[in-house]
């Protein structure tokens, strides 16, 4: 069975302007690159196992999936 059409809300032009957008893309990208290079800059210029170690400690606390959420969103 069809489902009855709404009329298009009509919004003031302050209304419209307050309705917020959503995440810049480019920005997202950007973010998602520097996460990565910073975590692994010092990792892979100097391997000390204590780097290493807070790196591995830090993806156990604040959850891998933080980071890659962040990959996930780019392209």
């Amino acid at each position: 069975m069809p489902r009855d059409h709404h009329r298009p809300v009509h919004f003031t032009d302050q209304e419209f302007a307050a309705i917020q957008g959503g995440e810049d893309p480019a920005l997202v990208n950007r973010v998602a690159h520097e996460t990565a290079n910073a975590l692994l800059h010092r990792v892979r210029e100097d391997p000390d196992p204590a780097v290493v170690e807070r790196l591995v400690t830090y993806t156990d606390v604040h959850g891998i999936d933080a980071i890659a959420e962040l990959w996930a969103r780019v392209g």
